[in-house]
């Protein structure tokens, strides 16, 4: 049992390290070319989840909480893709092309492109061209509109959608709120004395490092269960043995 943010953070850390192992082992197996966006977001909220560890083991909780936010956003990916997943990752797929070609096209009023030669130049013009017969393709088949999420719902659609609309409004909106800055969170690092005035602290004031090492734990575990659901990473056991801890985990009977 881990009574400490040590021994979370060893629990977490050996988790990843066994998950990945297994997943290098099929890193180039692709189930019919179509599961890739489930083994790319699992791999994404892997390595969101050692930076998270590694914040917090230099005693930043609070901002790993920042990139919790981002892990929860791919878990939640997963899961919504899982209920549908043919028709969905089809979808995800079509909008890599969509995004690309928005990115194309802010490459191409970038500076840095000036000193690029003839040659590179023609080859970024010929892979822009296919990026465009594509976007255009995915425009017409699925709707795509700048401003809009791939899913054509909001995350937080998706998130009731997957069950996880209280981990939604309890997780992902405090820490939007501490990515941007929001006064409200400039709680944790304020006092006042009884004449009013205003003390400053560098470290956060609510401890953010047990309750973001075991939301990391449970949305590693959930993102490679669905991924080696359909793509047959072989990672029955493992995943198996890490869920009988997530509800331990964020009950807070794990992790202090």
């Amino acid at each position: 049992m881990a009574n400490t943010l040590e021994e979370l953070l060893k629990l977490n850390h050996d988790l990843r390290v066994t998950l990945l192992t297994k997943w290098q082992m099929h890193a180039f197996y692709i189930k019919e070319g179509k599961s890739w966006p489930l083994l790319y977001l699992a791999v994404h909220v892997a390595n969101l989840h050692e930076a998270i560890e590694l914040l917090v083991s230099k005693g930043f909780g609070r901002e790993a909480g920042i990139l919790l936010r981002s892990m929860f956003e791919a878990t939640v990916n997963v899961m919504w893709i899982a209920q549908n997943p043919e028709a969905r990752l089809d979808r995800y797929a079509a909008y890599r092309y969509f995004a690309a070609e928005q990115y194309r096209d802010l490459g191409e009023r970038l500076p840095s492109r000036e000193g690029q030669s003839l040659e590179q130049r023609e080859q970024y013009e010929k892979e822009s061209e296919q990026v465009r017969r594509e976007a255009k393709k995915a425009k017409n088949q699925y709707g795509f509109r700048k401003g809009t999420y791939w899913s054509g719902k909001t995350l937080k659609e998706m998130a009731k959608d997957v069950g996880w609309l209280p981990r939604y409004e309890a997780i992902y909106k405090i820490y939007s709120d501490v990515m941007h800055s929001n006064i409200g969170s400039s709680q944790d690092f304020i006092s006042s004395s009884d004449t009013g005035a205003i003390f400053i602290q560098r470290k956060a004031r609510f401890p953010h490092a047990n309750p973001v090492m075991r939301e990391a734990y449970c949305y590693l575990t959930v993102a490679f269960s669905f991924a080696d659901a359909y793509a047959e990473l072989g990672m029955e056991a493992e995943i198996d043995e890490a869920m009988k801890k997530v509800n331990a985990i964020l009950s807070g009977q794990l992790g202090g």
